[in-house]
């Protein structure tokens, strides 16, 4: 399966303190073992590793989730064009988004895969066209 990753399932993912730690954590197994196919604008990877270190002031270890999230072959990094930016620009004037939120769900929608979060507003605001899936999804399929 592809999907796009929200940064909050990559940080919950690495912090074993993080309350979502135990649903998020097992598919890093699944992305290693690329029964998960993972696509993400760059900023997610900004996003994940400046949170990981916020929480845990530890700039080894966040060096660490830097370097080994870059060298997955099952995550590619997409950059952000100006074009991508304009699209989710249009789509956080619609929605009411934040704008690094606009920026993955766009992603999402461009390649028209679904986008796995926690985040509860994106789950409320851009169920459609988009599909947006809760972690426990992909954890839970054989």
């Amino acid at each position: 399966m592809r999907v796009v990753l929200d940064s909050n399932i990559l940080v919950s993912m690495f912090d074993p303190k993080d309350r979502h730690h135990p649903v998020c954590e097992p598919l890093l197994e699944k992305i290693v073992l690329r029964e998960i196919e993972v696509v993400c604008p760059v900023l997610v990877l900004a996003e994940t590793v400046c949170a990981i270190q916020r929480r845990t002031g530890d700039s080894e270890f966040s060096t660490f989730i830097l370097q080994n999230l870059t060298q997955l072959r099952a995550i590619s990094w997409n950059d952000c064009t100006v074009a991508s930016v304009r699209a989710a620009c249009r789509l956080g004037i619609e929605t009411g988004l934040k704008g690094a939120d606009s920026i993955v769900v766009e992603t999402a929608q461009s390649l028209k895969i679904p986008l796995v979060t926690q985040d509860l507003e994106i789950h409320s605001k851009c169920s459609d066209p988009v599909e947006v899936i809760e972690p426990s999804e992909l954890v839970d399929q054989r």
